[in-house]
């Protein structure tokens, strides 16, 4: 299996070529697509993953980028689908290419809100952190810290309602159902972060728990570093990482199986530091190694040779 994150014409134009193995699974997980208008242009897809996940999750004169990683749901994707075609494989004897970019991942977690446009012509407008199919929906904040709240359904919001002191809300046709509540949510948050602003975190919790109200602390990462309950679950394990002085918090697989369960059993590779172990696994001897060091060119994420060089019992392309 071979891992490359880097343009093929990057290489093409340095004179490089890949090997191209039939029993080799090669992933590639780029910030640009490996086709479509984009590909040629520098960080063109990042440009538009920013304005989409800014877009709706602010008002125009006031932009806010939502702090979720493509890159890493990206390379979870990419994981998920180069398991399958390690199966494959073992079925069929081929490799093939798994392919990734951080558009198609944006563009596939945006499909929910891409597919309401081209039903509806909705048009929605950024609306901050308030929802945009349910209200309140939204981030609060309390005396001492953040909390974020979701209320769905008439019967939670009959709860909530009550709660804060609005019953005759209920009656409102405003607030009539989901959407509508969503649709007049800025009256919503508006009476909720009051409610909120006169408790602290843990008190609104305790309340919003006793009305079976969905709702969570929002953390700084100190916080998030520091909480029990991931500790105990297992959700952070620190392990050490060559060159640092203290251990690292490493989260697991978010999914885990009951009888084999993903573990660290050693730290990524430094560079170069498996470089003899996968020639040999390739049928390199010492020898062939030793003198490829001084006219191969290789990268940390893809294995490469210059055109020209023999490469003993493979093909390869441009």
């Amino acid at each position: 299996m071979a891992f490359r994150n880097s343009q093929k014409t990057r290489f093409s134009r340095r004179g490089v070529v890949y090997i191209v193995i039939r029993s080799f699974v090669s992933i590639s997980l780029q910030n640009c697509a490996l086709r479509g208008t984009l590909v040629e242009r520098k960080f063109n897809e990042l440009r538009l993953q920013y304005k989409r996940w800014c877009t709706l999750t602010s008002p125009l004169k006031q932009r806010k980028r939502l702090g979720l990683s493509l890159r890493q749901l990206g390379k979870l994707f990419g994981q998920s689908k180069a398991q399958l075609s390690l199966i494959e494989r073992g079925k069929t004897g081929r490799g093939q290419k798994v392919e990734g970019a951080l558009l198609r991942t944006a563009v596939a977690f945006a499909n929910a809100s891409l597919i309401e446009q081209a039903l509806t012509q909705v048009n929605r407008t950024a609306t901050l952190n308030r929802g945009f199919n349910a209200a309140p929906a939204d981030i609060f904040r309390c005396t001492d810290g953040w909390i974020v709240a979701t209320v769905i359904g008439p019967q939670m919001f009959r709860r909530w309602a009550r709660m804060v002191g609005e019953d005759h809300w209920l009656a409102d046709p405003r607030f009539a159902d989901d959407q509508s509540r969503a649709d007049h949510g800025e009256i919503v948050s508006a009476r909720m972060s009051r409610w909120c602003a006169e408790r602290s975190c843990a008190e609104a919790l305790a309340a919003l728990e006793a009305a079976s109200i969905v709702a969570g602390q929002v953390y700084s990462p100190q916080q998030a570093l520091d909480d029990p309950h991931i500790r105990a679950a297992g959700l952070l394990a620190e392990v050490t990482y060559p060159g640092l002085a203290g251990s690292l918090p490493l989260a697991p697989t978010p999914i885990e199986l009951s009888d084999t369960p993903g573990t660290y059993r050693r730290p990524a590779p430094l560079l170069g530091e498996r470089t003899d172990e996968i020639l040999k696994s390739l049928g390199y001897d010492d020898t062939e190694i030793a003198a490829c060091a001084t006219t191969c060119e290789f990268t940390t994420l893809s294995l490469t040779w210059p055109i020209g060089s023999r490469v003993p019992e493979f093909s390869h392309c441009k």
